[in-house]
């Protein structure tokens, strides 16, 4: 995951080349994704390892899949166009031991005296609560090394837990609104980045195909934008463009039917 900062991984694989640290372990997210890596010093000409690194998958967050299918020119090819990106990513990075650009879950790290393993957890919906997941894949790291190689079995973790994880979530409600959870035709998800400069996205859930008007509005109560859409069933990722909005503070407001879910969102340049 250092393709694009060559002279950063040079000066942190030097620094911990000349400091003779060993068993280097980076543990990173926030690209969706799963990969498993091993951090070699110049990245296409050196065959020297000097850490790994295990990048953990987001749990509902859109990765490549959902980002690419909302647009409607890319839905006819997404599939090929998936593979291209898998290809690619494995050809420029020969570093590159695995990647799932698409799955969904969750990543446990085992750290032993002899070796750390990291695991990949998938869950095949983000629409649903379930407790259905499966094991994707886990690489191990031997103590004294600083290559990942390819587990045969999930680790086998503690056999006593200091602080044991409860089995559920709480059940006591955490919100300090006390009604009960409307059923939603459109969920917001996540949206981003804040303070926004030119593009915001907007991630929603919708239960069913439906349509929906996306409204942004000034302080003052102007309608600066107005913006009919049909979304289809399931994760939809939106691109609002802030650009043509001036500095300041604005509401961006989701209107179908009788629902309207409604976000403030801040223009900063």
């Amino acid at each position: 995951m250092w393709s694009n900062y060559p002279a950063q991984r040079k000066a942190l694989c030097d620094a911990l080349i000349q400091a003779n640290v060993k068993n280097i372990i980076i543990s990173t997210g926030d690209f969706h994704c799963s990969f498993a890596t091993d951090v070699e010093q110049t990245w296409k000409n050196d065959t020297t390892s000097v850490a790994v690194e295990f990048v953990t998958p987001s749990v509902t967050s859109p990765n490549f899949d959902e980002n690419l299918g909302t647009q409607a020119f890319l839905r006819p090819i997404l599939n090929p166009l998936l593979a291209t990106i898998d290809t690619t990513l494995y050809g420029l990075n020969k570093h590159l031991l695995w990647s799932d650009i698409v799955s969904h879950g969750y990543q446990i790290i085992d750290i032993t005296p002899k070796q750390t393993q990291a695991d990949w957890f998938f869950v095949k919906t983000t629409t649903t609560r379930t407790t259905d997941e499966s094991w994707a894949r886990g690489y191990v790291v031997h103590q004294g090394t600083a290559r990942a190689v390819r587990a045969s079995n999930v680790a086998a973790g503690k056999q006593r837990q200091d602080v044991p994880a409860p089995p559920e979530p709480p059940s006591i409600q955490l919100s300090v609104d006390n009604d009960e959870p409307r059923d939603e035709l459109i969920t917001l998800m996540s949206y981003g980045p804040m303070p926004v400069s030119s593009t915001l996205s907007l991630t929603l859930h919708a239960k069913t195909d439906c349509s929906t008007t996306l409204y942004v509005i000034s302080t003052s109560g102007e309608r600066i934008m107005e913006q009919d859409l049909l979304l289809s069933g399931g994760i939809t990722t939106l691109a609002v463009d802030a650009g043509i909005l001036s500095q300041g503070s604005y509401l961006v407001a989701l209107r179908s039917n009788d629902q309207q879910t409604a976000i403030s969102i801040v223009v900063k340049r």
